[in-house]
């Protein structure tokens, strides 16, 4: 992310999960003044093509419960991955990480 260029920097999974023209919808959040904009699979109206399956919802809504509890009150799809960030915001939080022996600290 920081050799990434531009105002607004993005991320997805390789699986193309989220279709690349979600990041329309985003550009409304960063032009409100939003540093990060997380995509959820949460949300009212959001919709998944092919759904997932029923035994990969239930543990992933029970692992978003743990995660909601001990770290991230009211952020309903943590493992969504589609993410973009300011350039700000990039080099603040990515800027921040540290890789050591194979390890992200």
């Amino acid at each position: 992310m920081l050799i990434a260029q531009g105002n607004i920097r993005i991320f997805t999974d390789a699986d193309n999960s989220t279709s690349i023209d979600q990041f329309n919808g985003m550009m409304e959040h960063f032009k409100a003044g939003y540093d990060v904009v997380i995509g959820s699979r949460a949300i009212a109206g959001a919709k998944l093509d092919p759904p997932e399956p029923l035994y990969r919802q239930i543990p992933g809504k029970l692992g978003n419960l743990i995660i909601q509890a001990l770290l991230l009150p009211g952020l309903w799809d943590t493992q969504c991955g589609f993410k973009a960030f300011s350039e700000k915001a990039t080099e603040e939080i990515f800027g921040m990480m540290k890789i050591t022996a194979g390890v992200l600290i």
